[in-house]
């Protein structure tokens, strides 16, 4: 067991290839964004990794939900944490979605169910679904495509004057949670797969077990497997992006399409996607740019890969 779990956590990238154990790549989620347009905040959700093929997917079973905390107070004071997660949550216990959007989708990539729950302004909320180029900057998933979600969310649709957001997606089959995303290049680290199936409101308290108390077998990968599952004591912060309009865009407030993530958390303390970018690319330099250029207009990503 623990030589799959080894093999595994080597084979991590992004969102791309997580929980540990989920063999259906089409209940992962594989990058979440956030980035204002104007008066509008953009969303994308991206799912089904290394897409080569436009055959019919089965999605039937699959629900996919993006969740709005608009409640929660978020402060910039800690400057560790200002770095890594774009600021701090006061109340991690409280954290509870204000808003949700549930979405399916039909094995054309079509809408099958769009559903808006707390949102003003209804009706101008944009929605975009299908096949698009990977945005992830990894040359391990260049040349393929992902199934998109894309949602521009006018401004007007959240309470008035909302300057801060704590959001976070998730997916389900047959209404079990597979897997969740917060801020990027988070739970794809096998020390944080525990997150995947937790509501945010309990992630503290589950890191915290885990790094204060951990169980035998816990205890043995965090101490002989030390780089790949000992919880850090920076791990200590519930998955969720937090986005405020208080300060500029760009990961790890929200996240941009053109952010080079893996070589930002890098300098914060994760480094195992740095290091796979290397190991997977034959390029030199390193890429820092998709390999496509992305859409200066909604739906924003690049066109598919035939």
């Amino acid at each position: 067991m623990l030589l799959a779990l080894l093999a595994l956590g080597q084979a991590r990238a992004s969102d791309h290839a997580d929980p540990l154990f989920n063999k259906k790549p089409d209940a992962g989620l594989t990058g979440l964004f956030l980035f204002p347009d104007g008066d509008r905040l953009v969303v994308v959700l991206t799912t089904y990794p290394g897409l080569t093929s436009k055959s019919p997917l089965n999605l039937a079973k699959y629900r996919y939900q993006l969740h709005f905390d608009t409640h929660s107070q978020v402060n910039f004071d800690d400057q560790a944490q200002l770095v890594r997660y774009g600021g701090s949550v006061a109340l991690p216990q409280d954290i509870k979605a204000d808003m949700t959007i549930t979405l399916a989708l039909n094995s054309d990539l079509s809408v099958k169910e769009a559903n808006y729950q707390g949102f003003n302004d209804e009706q101008d909320i944009k929605l975009w679904t299908g096949l698009r180029d990977d945005p992830f900057i990894f040359p391990k998933f260049f040349g393929t495509n992902v199934v998109a979600m894309v949602l521009s969310l006018p401004l007007a649709a959240f309470p008035a004057g909302q300057q801060d957001w704590l959001v976070w997606a998730t997916s389900y089959r047959n209404s079990k949670q597979i897997d969740h995303v917060g801020r990027s290049l988070r739970t794809m680290n096998p020390r944080l797969n525990l997150l995947n199936t937790l509501p945010p409101s309990q992630h503290l308290a589950a890191l915290e077990q885990r790094f204060y108390n951990p169980n035998v077998f816990q205890n043995f990968l965090m101490k002989e497997v030390q780089p790949l599952f000992a919880i850090r004591h920076y791990d200590l912060f519930p998955d969720v992006m937090i986005y405020s309009r208080r300060r500029p865009a760009g990961y790890p407030n929200g996240r941009r399409l053109s952010d080079d993530v893996a070589a930002i958390s890098c300098q914060w303390g994760d480094c195992l996607l740095w290091e796979l970018s290397f190991a997977d690319g034959k390029d030199w330099p390193r890429q820092t740019v998709n390999d496509k250029a992305f859409l200066p207009q909604f739906p924003y990503l690049a066109e598919p890969w035939p």
